[in-house]
This record gives structure tokens, C-alpha cells and sequence, in this order.
């Protein structure tokens, strides 16, 4: 009956041992994954800012497009009108030369 009692408590033993083992490691499983998720979460706000970021870039760029645009057709009237000009000058110059 003693190797029995003995066995018993050794198993016994074993099973607290075990249960120990268990709990502790747990333990740290939940804390690395813990930490995982911080590193993952910081990691995907670091993305959603960049994506904020991105779509910022592209409305300035199509803003400026717009502003492109518009400065080119101011652009080309105020050459048209410079030609103008220029001819009436030479028209007036004409003019002054021969008369």
C-alpha cells in the first residue's frame, strides 16, 4: 500500500506541477500576445494614416489641376491679348510712318 501512496503523490505532485506549468505560461502567451496586438494595432493606425494621407495628396493634386487649368486659360487670353496689342502697334507705327 505504500508504493501506491507513493505513486499517488508523485502524480499528484505532477498534476500541481503541471497545472503550475500551465497557468505561468499563460500567463506569458497572454502577455506576448498582448504586445503583438499593441505592435499590430500601431501598425495598422500607421497604414490608416498613410491612407488619410494619400487621399489628402490626391484631392491637392486634383485641386491643383483645377488651378493649372484655370491659370493656362488665363494664360492664353492675356497672350492673345498681348498679340493684339503688339498688331495695333505695329498698325499705329504704320500709320505714324506714313503719314
Amino acid at each position: 500500500m505504500d508504493a501506491t501512496i507513493a505513486a499517488l503523490l508523485i502524480s499528484l505532485a505532477a498534476c500541481l506541477a503541471n497545472v503550475l506549468g500551465v497557468a505561468l505560461s499563460r500567463d506569458r502567451r497572454t502577455e506576448e500576445d498582448a504586445i503583438w496586438r499593441g505592435e499590430v494595432n500601431g501598425k495598422l493606425d500607421v497604414v490608416c494614416g498613410i491612407k488619410t494621407d494619400v487621399e489628402h495628396l490626391k484631392e491637392e493634386c486634383r485641386q491643383n489641376a483645377k488651378n493649372v487649368a484655370v491659370a493656362d486659360a488665363g494664360v492664353k487670353s492675356a497672350h492673345h491679348r498681348i498679340d493684339e496689342l503688339a498688331r495695333q502697334l505695329q498698325a499705329d507705327a504704320g500709320r505714324l510712318q506714313r503719314g
